[in-house]
This record gives C-alpha cells, structure tokens and sequence, in this order.
C-alpha cells in the first residue's frame, strides 16, 4: 500500500511539472527579440538568454514566448542570396520526422530521418556568403549525424528521441539562418525531455503534440516562441 501511494505522488508531481509549464507564455516584440536570437547556446544558457528579455520574464528558468518574424536571417545578407538558397526540403523532413515520433511510429521516423541525409546532399548553398556557408556547413554537419542516427535506429525509438533533442537544436539554428522556408512555425518545449532538462521542437502547430513521449504524454509542454514567415 505504501509503494502504490509512493508511486501515485511521484506520478501526481511529474504531470504537474508538465501542466504548470503550459500556462507561462509571453508575447514579446521584435525588437526586444534582436539580441536574444544567439545561436548554439546549451538549453540552459538559451533559457537564461531568452528570460533576460524583458524585466519580469519568469523566474523559473523556463523562456517566455516570443514572437520572431522571419528578420532572423543575417541582416548583411543580400535579397538575392536569401531567394537561391532554400532550406525549405530539410525543414519539411525534419517535421515529417517529428510528426512520426509524435505518432510513435519509429519506422516512419527512420526513414525521415535517411531522407534528410540524402536531401542535404542536393541543397546548392553556394549562393550563401562565405559566412553563412560556414554557419551552414557547421550547422548541416551536425544535423546530418543526429539525422543518420535516427534513420538507422527503426527499431528502437528512445534512442530516435535522444538525437531528435540536437535535430531539434540544428533545425532551429538552420531557421535563424537562412528562415522559416515559406511556414509559420512554432518552437515548443517539454520540460521533462532529455533527462529532466528540458527539449525543444519546432512545429507548424500551436497545439502541442510531444514528439519526445508521444501518446504517453502527448500534449505536455508550451509555445516558448514564433518564427513568423
């Protein structure tokens, strides 16, 4: 009896992590948003980042909405380069893949995730200054392994979620780079994902659906930002 009440308070205080968390959200301008777009940070650095953007953002360390137009793109970067690269093909993969582990369907996820390799493979980014080809040569690097990964685990979808954790983080950088690719997309957060740490994820949807958990807790997590097109 005593470990069937232990079980049911661990369980009653993991799902109000995840429900206290949907509630905080926060609009905040562009403006305000141009110096907390900083790539590459760790989860617990961009959160820092992210809450010191208006004095009375949280205190939890969790970010408050924002709301990004599609500015995010290198201010030097001429109208031209931004019309002949199109990231547009790897950020549709990535969220066909993300809907797959929403869906808990590893296989669909694996051969997204094989897809997205082949699909880097075709992207002409010489059009990209020599800046934004390194940012995108680093940034691709990376996500072609956590997208390898996925595509070679079908049978087991933890280890597909774990790298979706870094996916999710070089999608994301990709999006600032080079923008939303024609969508409006919403950047999400569990903070149970990744051990305890906290993950995010990039959707077309406002309505969250949990790639990390998929059907076991499907709609735990919130709308931390906006990347307008």
């Amino acid at each position: 009896m005593k470990n069937l009440f232990t079980g049911m308070l661990a369980m009653t205080l993991f799902m109000a992590s995840c429900s206290d968390n949907s509630e905080k959200t926060e609009v905040v301008t562009e403006q305000d948003m141009q110096t907390a777009t900083v790539p590459e940070m760790p989860i617990d650095a961009e959160d820092t980042a992210l809450n010191s953007i208006k004095d009375n953002t949280k205190t939890d360390g969790v970010p408050a909405e924002v709301v990004v137009k599609e500015t995010v793109n290198d201010k030097n970067k001429t109208t031209e380069q931004q019309k002949a690269f199109n990231a547009s093909k790897l950020i549709d993969g990535y969220l066909i893949l993300k809907t797959s582990l929403t869906e808990d369907d590893s296989k669909s996820a694996a051969a997204a995730g094989k897809a997205m390799v082949a699909t880097l493979s075709k992207i002409d980014a010489s059009s990209l200054s020599a800046t934004d080809r390194k940012k995108y040569n680093d940034i691709t690097a990376d996500l072609k392994e956590h997208a390898g990964h996925i595509g070679d685990n079908a049978n087991s979808i933890e280890h597909q979620r774990e790298h979706l954790v870094m996916l999710s983080r070089d999608v994301d950088d990709l999006v600032k780079m080079a923008g939303t690719g024609g969508k409006t997309l919403y950047k999400e957060f569990c903070p149970m994902a990744n051990d305890g740490k906290g993950a995010y994820w990039l959707s077309t949807e406002k309505d969250i659906k949990n790639p990390y958990y998929g059907s076991s807790m499907l709609t735990c997590g919130s709308v931390k930002a906006t990347y307008k097109k």
